[in-house]
């Protein structure tokens, strides 16, 4: 029913919009991927029911919200007991950060 999901999509898309200039205005922090998830999956359910929800792909978003932040966290740690060790503890910690600082930026972590 191609007439029903651009319905949605698009009611989907204003209703996100409208929370996240709500949110924002507010001060109240917001994700605009768990806004939109939840805009299309309550579309979605208000449409056709609990039964139109693929309920595995919408775990695996779920648990992709736990466990990036997660990741994320111990990666951050990583780099930063290796910045801790190499160049802060060095000799001349300014003359090592000189020279890793492009390299930083080349692999993307800065």
């Amino acid at each position: 029913e191609p007439d029903v999901v651009m319905l949605g999509m698009f009611t989907s898309l204003l209703s996100a919009n409208l929370w996240l200039f709500i949110a924002t205005h507010f001060g109240i922090p917001v994700s605009t991927t768990h806004d939109v998830v939840g805009c299309i999956m309550g579309f979605s359910i208000a449409c056709k029911g609990f039964s139109s929800i693929n309920w595995n792909v919408a775990v695996k978003i779920f648990i992709s919200w736990l466990t990036s932040p997660l990741v994320a966290g111990i990666v951050a740690g990583c780099f930063f007991a290796l910045v801790k060790y190499f160049v802060m503890r060095a000799r001349n910690p300014f003359q090592r950060a000189y020279y890793l600082f492009p390299i930083v930026l080349t692999i993307g972590i800065g």
